[in-house]
């Protein structure tokens, strides 16, 4: 009864910090949020995505196809709440939540493998407790992150997994189920799953044996549901969300070594070029560079290095005062008779950031989001041993209690501090800020004017103006064409009133009834004297104007 106690408030708590203020706090929507908000408000009103393609199994977006399942997740959340950012974050929000209580369920099934009930529950609940407070798992909750969803299926199918090995094997159907929606969730998670499954394969090899029928049908059932994934990742639309990010598609070390290829040549150094300059050995270096750059102390601990989209001042992904409390963990845990035990844990740990490895914008915390909640269940490892020492006296023991929870009461309040007051007016730019308040304004005054022209130094402004007007689906579909492309350089895209391309303020001369909408620093000081509205960032700096001719 204690221990459901313990959960529940530790599940409130988790609740509590995802959905406070959520549709205020990141300050503004950013790009892709408003691109999968006005893609699930065009399904909801039509069964198309905003290209006018009926289901889609990959939103074309900006161009870069998103994974489909956060925007038909995100469809009753629409319905229900309306076309707003409560709702775009709502299913993050709420798949954080639960991802809380599940890492629980999940931490007590792998630990009863090795250790007493008792111990298993204490762990489950302070790794569970961990997440709830955990900046990294707390920013991606409070925003339409579809990797915070993978998360949340992949710990949901990897409980199912212990489950299926502790009892019936039926529980793997379970596995397939979420696994596979976690492929339709995210990019990232469809090369991380199959790398770790294919090891808890190998680990529990011995269980499956014993229970080979219902892991094949648990297999086959998980290929039927990927199935329709396989030709889409292999089309047009596939490869070219893989040379968005790839690091073989961006300069780098391939380039410098081609340059010291070139030397050797000169040299009549064939032999030494074919063997140390050759492309193989640059793309493992430079893999094996991005790979690393994942567990750097600055990138996890200080929030120094990264998008600041997914970071607040002064706050890394994880707390400093878990860093000696997850070593301490990660020695305690291989230190255990039952090495399945570790080996599930260090696995994960180690499959999550390959598929980031292979991307050139890294250190990636959104990709590597993959990797939670196995931090915390090292933290709650070592936070045990720290905590419940054997042979220390009781005051001091008491005194060590002490010391940490007034550590970690600071280091949430820090965040907490830092994430509500700072981080909305330092990171305000990151996140599109201004956007809806120039709809906002241009909203009330369009009818006063023939053309409102919307320059593209506005990041895809057309999915901003779409979503805050709440402009009919239908008409966007069938009458005004749908969108014409999500790539930034595109300038065809229009409807209604609106206009969506650079503006060429040079011949604007002898056109009447314009409103004019561009970023301060473009626009040209003629137009800026006689702006109608100059937004401002919160830190006072101007960042959209809004003119006419």
């Amino acid at each position: 009864m204690r221990e459901k106690i313990i959960l529940l408030l530790v599940f409130i708590l988790a609740g509590t910090l995802r959905f406070y203020h959520l549709g205020k706090n990141p300050p503004s929507l950013n790009l892709d949020e408003v691109a999968i908000g006005y893609n699930a408000f065009a399904i909801l009103k039509t069964g198309r995505d905003e290209y006018g393609t009926r289901f889609p199994l990959a939103f074309r977006s900006h161009d870069d196809y998103k994974p489909p399942l956060y925007i038909y997740l995100t469809v009753p959340a629409v319905a229900w709440f309306g076309l707003n950012e409560f709702a775009v974050r709502f299913p993050s929000a709420l798949a954080g939540s639960v991802s809380v209580l599940m890492t629980f369920f999940l931490t007590k099934e792998l630990f009863l493998l090795g250790v007493k009930k008792k111990r298993a529950e204490t762990i489950a609940l302070t790794s569970a407790l961990l997440l709830a407070i955990s900046p990294w798992h707390l920013q991606f909750s409070r925003a339409g992150f579809e990797t915070n969803v993978a998360v949340f299926f992949t710990i949901l199918g990897t409980w199912a997994w212990f489950k299926a090995i502790a009892g019936k094997g039926k529980w793997w159907l379970l596995t397939a189920i979420s696994y596979a929606l976690a492929l339709y969730t995210y990019q990232t998670a469809r090369l991380f799953i199959p790398l770790f499954s294919i090891a808890l394969a190998i680990i529990f090899a011995k269980s499956i044996r014993a229970k080979i029928r219902e892991a094949i049908l648990a297999l086959l059932l998980f290929f039927v549901l990927v199935a329709p994934l396989v030709p889409l990742m292999t089309s047009t639309a596939g490869r070219i969300r893989f040379k968005g990010t790839s690091v073989f598609e961006n300069p780098g070390l391939i380039e410098e070594e081609q340059v010291r290829a070139l030397v050797d040549v000169e040299n009549q150094n064939l032999f030494a070029m074919k063997l140390y300059h050759n492309r193989r050995l640059a793309a493992l270096l430079t893999v094996a560079e991005g790979y690393l750059k994942h567990f750097r102390p600055d990138f996890l601990f200080l929030g120094r290095t990264g998008p600041p989209v997914n970071y607040t001042p002064n706050v890394g992904l994880l707390y400093l005062i878990e860093l000696p409390l997850i070593l301490w963990g990660a020695h305690s845990l291989a230190s255990l008779r039952e090495k399945r035990l570790s080996a599930v844990v260090f696995t994960w740990i180690l499959a999550a950031p390959v598929a980031s490895a292979f991307t050139w914008d890294i250190p990636s915390s959104t990709r590597m989001t993959m990797i939670l909640p196995t931090f915390q269940i090292l933290g709650a490892v070592g936070l045990e041993k720290v905590l419940f020492p054997k042979t220390l006296r009781k005051s001091y023991k008491k005194g060590i209690r002490a010391a940490v929870a007034i550590g970690f009461l600071f280091s949430v309040g820090h965040y907490l501090h830092q994430y509500y007051v700072h981080a909305p007016i330092e990171f305000a730019e990151s996140w599109q800020y201004g956007y809806k308040q120039a709809v906002q304004f241009v909203q009330e005054r369009q009818e006063d004017y023939d053309k409102v022209l919307v320059s593209t130094n506005l990041r895809q402004p057309q999915n901003f103006f779409a979503f805050y007007t709440e402009y009919d689906p239908r008409t966007y579909i069938f009458i005004d064409g749908g969108t014409v492309s999500g790539g930034f350089l595109e300038t065809r895209n229009k409807f209604g009133k609106f206009e969506f391309h650079p503006i060429d303020y040079e011949n604007l001369q002898s056109e009447e009834n314009l409103l004019l909408i561009d970023r301060f620093d473009e626009m040209p000081q003629a137009y800026k004297n006689k702006a109608l509205k100059v937004i401002e960032l919160p830190n006072g700096e101007p960042t959209i104007v809004i003119s006419r001719t």
